[in-house]
């Protein structure tokens, strides 16, 4: 996507051509940015913290149908 591309989508998932022009240079890091692959250590801790956080939605989801 190029960068005209960017900032029609960003303009319109913000609603401001502004903010859209201060967030390109974002952008164009993140596409840079090479992160590391997960270990297996912080999978798991990520996993758990998901699966309580759908748990403690899905008690509230239920409470609240009650």
């Amino acid at each position: 996507m190029n960068d005209e591309e960017l900032l029609n989508q960003l303009s319109e998932d913000t609603g401001s051509p502004e903010e859209s022009a201060e967030l390109l240079p974002v952008i164009h890091e993140l596409q840079e940015w090479k992160a590391s692959p997960p270990s297996i250590q912080e999978t798991a801790r990520l996993t758990d913290v998901l699966v309580r956080l759908l748990k403690a939605r899905r008690k509230s989801t239920i409470s609240y149908r009650l």
